[in-house]
């Protein structure tokens, strides 16, 4: 799901204020529409954040939750759930930080408060996300999936914050389980990607609009 808003949001990015209308008219320049992509291709790869490394911490410590080889080796340890929530909030500690350092970025108090809301579910849950279970929508496959992952387990009812866990049915390209948090997330993905491929306008920058219709960018 988190893939799919990010290419629906870079498609509205790459293809946002071109002038369709035109698009069969001899008024409509095709070199410079091609030119305006390439602008804005350049443009997502220009973009920066700060305090990446936050990011790369919290992806870090997110394969550690999730990987088997911890709950295979020490779970049935009397402190393995204690380690589980230090990872998860180590995790979500950091992805915070990260995207309260780039607040002014399109989307990420979005995605800020989405990871928030998740977070507080799973350190409740002693690092794991409960999901509600639906009949209809889960067969014996899809049971043994989510019993399997050690970041997720099928939720009985009486779990704790559980109005945060995965309870609302959403359907992309197949039936799925998503959280409230999910819901800013998605949206705050979107629009970040579709900021990525926009110019961003220096002081001193002026406007340039070609026969074509399309504007972009001149620097002094």
């Amino acid at each position: 799901m988190i893939l799919t808003a990010f290419i629906l949001g870079l498609l509205w990015g790459f293809l946002r204020k071109i002038p369709y209308s035109r698009l069969f008219s001899g008024e409509f320049s095709w070199h410079k529409f091609t030119r305006t992509l390439q602008r804005r291709f350049d443009s997502v790869f220009r973009k920066h954040f700060r305090w990446l490394f936050l990011l790369i911490l919290s992806f870090i410590f997110d394969i550690l939750r999730s990987q088997p080889f911890l709950s295979d080796r020490i779970g049935e340890t009397s402190w393995f759930p204690a380690l589980r929530i230090t990872l998860a909030i180590l995790q979500y500690g950091t992805m915070l930080a990260f995207l309260y350092r780039n607040n002014r970025k399109p989307g990420m108090i979005l995605i800020l408060a989405g990871s928030l809301l998740n977070g507080l579910a799973i350190v409740a849950n002693s690092g794991q996300m409960p999901v509600s279970y639906i009949e209809k929508l889960f067969d014996p496959v899809a049971i043994e999936k989510i019993s399997n992952a050690p970041h997720y387990f099928i939720a009985t009812g009486g779990e704790p914050l559980m109005f945060l866990a995965d309870i609302i049915p959403f359907w992309i390209f197949g039936w799925n389980m998503i959280s409230i948090g999910d819901i800013p997330i998605l949206a705050g993905i979107f629009l970040l990607a579709g900021y990525l491929p926009r110019r961003i306008v220096r002081p001193g920058a002026k406007k340039v609009e070609h026969p074509g219709g399309i504007e972009y960018t001149k620097m002094r």
